[in-house]
Protein backbone atom coordinates (compact mmCIF):
# COMPACT_ATOMS: atom_id res chain seq x y z
CA UNK A 1 0.00 0.00 0.00
CA UNK A 2 3.12 2.26 0.63
CA UNK A 3 1.42 3.64 3.91
CA UNK A 4 4.63 1.35 5.82
CA UNK A 5 1.17 -0.58 7.53
CA UNK A 6 2.90 -3.92 6.49
CA UNK A 7 6.16 -3.02 8.98
CA UNK A 8 3.80 -1.78 11.48
CA UNK A 9 1.82 -4.63 11.41
CA UNK A 10 4.79 -7.26 12.19
CA UNK A 11 5.80 -4.67 14.65
CA UNK A 12 2.54 -5.16 16.79
CA UNK A 13 2.32 -8.57 16.44
CA UNK A 14 6.20 -9.27 17.36
CA UNK A 15 5.80 -7.15 20.53
CA UNK A 16 2.26 -9.33 21.09
CA UNK A 17 3.51 -12.63 20.42
CA UNK A 18 6.94 -11.85 22.23
CA UNK A 19 9.45 -13.25 19.46
CA UNK A 20 11.83 -10.74 17.01
CA UNK A 21 10.15 -8.83 14.39
CA UNK A 22 12.23 -11.04 11.40
CA UNK A 23 10.53 -13.94 12.57
CA UNK A 24 6.76 -12.30 11.38
CA UNK A 25 5.64 -12.42 7.73
CA UNK A 26 3.10 -10.15 6.60
CA UNK A 27 0.30 -11.58 3.84
CA UNK A 28 -1.78 -8.57 2.57
CA UNK A 29 -5.41 -8.86 2.79
CA UNK A 30 -7.38 -10.36 -0.20
CA UNK A 31 -9.66 -7.73 -1.71
CA UNK A 32 -12.03 -10.23 -2.42
CA UNK A 33 -12.99 -11.72 1.06
CA UNK A 34 -11.54 -8.24 2.93
CA UNK A 35 -14.68 -5.62 3.91
CA UNK A 36 -14.72 -2.37 2.21
CA UNK A 37 -11.85 0.16 3.81
CA UNK A 38 -12.48 3.62 3.04
CA UNK A 39 -8.57 3.81 2.55
CA UNK A 40 -5.61 3.66 3.98
CA UNK A 41 -5.04 7.79 4.43
CA UNK A 42 -4.07 9.22 7.92
CA UNK A 43 -2.49 6.21 9.26
CA UNK A 44 -6.22 4.95 10.10
CA UNK A 45 -4.56 1.53 8.95
CA UNK A 46 -2.17 1.21 11.43
CA UNK A 47 -5.06 2.17 13.20
CA UNK A 48 -8.00 -0.51 12.62
CA UNK A 49 -5.66 -3.25 10.99
CA UNK A 50 -3.39 -2.89 14.03
CA UNK A 51 -6.49 -3.13 16.49
CA UNK A 52 -7.32 -6.25 14.62
CA UNK A 53 -3.39 -7.73 13.80
CA UNK A 54 -2.70 -7.10 17.97
CA UNK A 55 -5.97 -8.82 18.84
CA UNK A 56 -4.99 -11.92 16.84
CA UNK A 57 -1.61 -11.74 17.93
CA UNK A 58 -2.74 -12.52 21.54
CA UNK A 59 -5.66 -15.02 20.33
CA UNK A 60 -2.58 -17.16 18.98
CA UNK A 61 -0.88 -16.89 21.81
CA UNK A 62 -3.27 -17.94 24.12
CA UNK A 63 -3.33 -21.48 21.99
CA UNK A 64 0.54 -21.76 22.24
CA UNK A 65 -0.14 -20.71 26.24
CA UNK A 66 -2.52 -23.50 26.60
CA UNK A 67 0.24 -26.04 25.47
CA UNK A 68 3.22 -24.50 27.00
CA UNK A 69 1.16 -24.47 30.23
CA UNK A 70 0.24 -28.31 29.64
CA UNK A 71 3.95 -28.91 29.80
CA UNK A 72 5.45 -27.42 32.17
CA UNK A 73 2.64 -28.25 34.88
CA UNK A 74 1.86 -23.88 35.14
CA UNK A 75 -1.16 -22.17 34.88
CA UNK A 76 -2.10 -20.23 31.68
CA UNK A 77 -1.94 -16.97 34.24
CA UNK A 78 1.18 -17.53 35.46
CA UNK A 79 2.97 -17.25 31.84
CA UNK A 80 4.68 -14.75 29.78
CA UNK A 81 6.45 -14.20 26.24
CA UNK A 82 9.14 -12.65 25.63
CA UNK A 83 12.81 -12.61 24.24
CA UNK A 84 11.35 -15.62 21.66
CA UNK A 85 10.33 -17.80 24.41
CA UNK A 86 7.02 -18.41 26.61
CA UNK A 87 8.58 -19.34 30.19
CA UNK A 88 6.70 -18.82 33.83
CA UNK A 89 6.50 -15.34 34.70
CA UNK A 90 9.94 -13.87 36.44
CA UNK A 91 11.62 -17.19 36.25
CA UNK A 92 12.79 -16.88 31.92
CA UNK A 93 14.66 -20.56 32.35
CA UNK A 94 11.59 -22.38 32.90
CA UNK A 95 10.09 -22.48 29.47
CA UNK A 96 10.24 -23.25 25.82
CA UNK A 97 11.36 -21.72 22.78
CA UNK A 98 8.66 -20.04 20.47
CA UNK A 99 9.51 -22.98 17.68
CA UNK A 100 9.10 -25.65 20.79
CA UNK A 101 5.54 -24.03 21.68
CA UNK A 102 4.12 -24.41 18.25
CA UNK A 103 5.26 -27.66 17.67
CA UNK A 104 3.81 -28.63 21.28
CA UNK A 105 0.37 -26.80 20.34
CA UNK A 106 0.41 -28.66 17.11
CA UNK A 107 0.88 -31.81 18.80
CA UNK A 108 -2.06 -30.91 21.31
CA UNK A 109 -4.19 -30.24 17.98
CA UNK A 110 -3.53 -33.10 15.55
CA UNK A 111 -1.23 -30.98 13.53
CA UNK A 112 -3.29 -28.02 12.84
CA UNK A 113 -1.79 -24.68 12.41
CA UNK A 114 -1.36 -22.27 15.23
CA UNK A 115 -3.26 -19.16 14.18
CA UNK A 116 -5.11 -16.23 15.76
CA UNK A 117 -7.87 -14.88 14.86
CA UNK A 118 -8.61 -10.59 15.52
CA UNK A 119 -10.65 -8.02 14.26
CA UNK A 120 -11.47 -4.55 14.97
CA UNK A 121 -14.68 -2.35 13.28
CA UNK A 122 -15.32 1.09 13.85
CA UNK A 123 -19.35 0.99 15.21
CA UNK A 124 -21.32 3.67 14.20
CA UNK A 125 -24.84 4.59 14.83
CA UNK A 126 -27.07 2.99 11.70
CA UNK A 127 -28.93 6.34 11.75
CA UNK A 128 -26.09 8.19 11.54
CA UNK A 129 -24.56 5.86 9.02
CA UNK A 130 -27.19 6.25 6.91
CA UNK A 131 -27.21 9.80 6.76
CA UNK A 132 -23.90 9.98 5.64
CA UNK A 133 -24.96 7.84 2.95
CA UNK A 134 -27.48 9.91 1.74
CA UNK A 135 -26.15 13.88 2.13
CA UNK A 136 -22.42 12.77 2.21
CA UNK A 137 -22.00 14.47 5.30
CA UNK A 138 -20.96 13.17 8.42
CA UNK A 139 -18.74 11.85 11.43
CA UNK A 140 -17.32 8.71 8.96
CA UNK A 141 -14.21 8.13 11.01
CA UNK A 142 -13.49 7.56 14.39
CA UNK A 143 -10.48 10.07 14.77
CA UNK A 144 -9.37 12.69 12.42
CA UNK A 145 -5.50 14.01 12.19
CA UNK A 146 -4.53 17.45 12.76
CA UNK A 147 -2.04 19.27 10.97
CA UNK A 148 -1.06 22.83 9.96
CA UNK A 149 1.85 24.10 7.41
CA UNK A 150 3.30 27.11 6.39
CA UNK A 151 5.68 28.35 3.91
CA UNK A 152 8.13 30.93 3.19
CA UNK A 153 8.27 31.30 -0.70
CA UNK A 154 10.39 33.80 -3.17
CA UNK A 155 8.43 34.40 -6.24
CA UNK A 156 10.08 35.68 -9.07
CA UNK A 157 7.42 38.37 -10.67
CA UNK A 158 8.27 38.66 -14.25
CA UNK A 159 8.24 34.31 -14.31
CA UNK A 160 5.85 33.76 -12.01
CA UNK A 161 8.30 30.50 -10.59
CA UNK A 162 7.83 30.01 -7.19
CA UNK A 163 10.67 28.29 -5.12
CA UNK A 164 10.06 27.65 -1.68
CA UNK A 165 12.64 28.96 1.06
CA UNK A 166 11.68 27.07 4.20
CA UNK A 167 8.71 25.14 5.06
CA UNK A 168 7.57 24.37 8.92
CA UNK A 169 4.87 21.42 9.24
CA UNK A 170 2.94 20.53 12.48
CA UNK A 171 0.94 16.91 13.06
CA UNK A 172 -0.82 15.55 15.99
CA UNK A 173 -0.14 12.42 15.28
CA UNK A 174 -1.15 10.60 18.48
CA UNK A 175 1.57 8.19 19.68
CA UNK A 176 3.43 7.10 16.67
CA UNK A 177 4.40 3.37 16.39
CA UNK A 178 7.31 3.88 14.38
CA UNK A 179 8.38 7.41 14.63
CA UNK A 180 11.00 7.05 11.63
CA UNK A 181 8.08 6.11 9.29
CA UNK A 182 5.84 8.64 10.60
CA UNK A 183 8.08 11.38 10.12
CA UNK A 184 8.85 10.16 6.45
CA UNK A 185 5.12 10.05 5.41
CA UNK A 186 5.10 13.44 6.87
CA UNK A 187 8.06 14.58 4.80
CA UNK A 188 6.62 12.28 1.51
CA UNK A 189 3.43 14.18 1.77
CA UNK A 190 4.98 17.49 2.01
CA UNK A 191 7.09 17.02 -1.05
CA UNK A 192 3.52 15.97 -2.55
CA UNK A 193 2.01 18.69 -2.15
CA UNK A 194 4.96 20.66 -3.37
CA UNK A 195 4.99 18.82 -6.47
Amino acid sequence: MGQGSDTVMAMMAAEELGIDMDKIRIVSGDTDVCPYSAGSASQRITFHSGMATKRAAADAKARLFEAVAGRLEARIDDLEAGDNRIYIKGTPDKGMTFREAIWASQEDNKGREVMGHGTWRHEVDPAEMKAIYETGKGNYAPAYIFSAGTAEVKVDRKTGQVDVEAFCFAMDVGKPVNPIMVEGQLEGGLHMGNG
